[in-house]
């Protein structure tokens, strides 16, 4: 939030508009955990204020965060402001975030990340056992039709996808049994024509 707001300040603070510095301020304190929010000059005085009293030792019961207001690119301060600001420093902001809070934040940050963490755990594992059980299933399908080819059934075939290992598997295994089946054919072929030819000897 310092950070942020030290950029935003530089222009109110080039242009000397401290009633936009001061809405910048409790802006931020609303959209956010702040307390209390404090701008101050290159003098350390303090200009801006809004939120809760700055306390006296922060460090106690605050986490304090701070960062330099510097002046805005030559040419990007209003024209009001008069002569344009060097690039330097014009004051500092200083922002508290109360230490139930911070601990309270910090606390939930990392329950979501164990949430987040947890849900992507649980996605890869139903992805793997889908996967897991749609591979057993089609090398299941595999071995039943090899299995009947096995028994003389040369007229089954796989019925998957050629895509994958799986599926150039099933491929493979579709390939040999039409092979087997003109083989036999061929076989059988043969055999009337020789059967023929015996009994057209025969008859002679």
């Amino acid at each position: 939030a310092a950070r942020h707001l030290s950029v935003t300040l530089g222009y109110a603070l080039a242009g000397g508009d401290l009633l936009r510095a001061q809405a910048l301020l409790e802006a931020e304190i609303r959209a956010g955990q702040i307390a209390f929010a404090r701008l101050s000059d290159a003098h350390g005085q303090s200009v801006v204020h809004a939120g809760a009293p700055f306390p006296a030792s922060p460090a106690d019961d605050y986490h304090l965060h701070a960062a330099d207001v510097r002046a805005p690119p030559a040419g990007l301060v209003d024209a009001h402001a008069g002569a344009a600001v060097r690039d330097s420093s014009l004051g500092r902001v200083e922002v508290g975030v109360a230490t139930d809070t911070f601990t309270m934040f910090k606390r939930d940050s990392l329950a979501h990340a164990a949430l987040l963490m947890l849900g992507a755990l649980l996605l890869t594992a139903a992805l793997a056992w889908r996967l897991s059980n749609r591979l057993a299933g089609q090398l299941r399908h595999v071995g039943q039709v090899v299995g009947r080819l096995a028994c003389d059934d040369l007229t089954v075939r796989t019925q998957l996808p050629a895509q994958g290992e799986v599926g150039a598997l099933a491929a493979g295994v579709n390939d040999m049994a039409e092979a087997l089946q003109a083989h036999r054919n061929e076989l059988e072929r043969r055999i009337r024509e020789a059967t023929a030819d015996l009994a057209a000897k025969k008859d002679m």
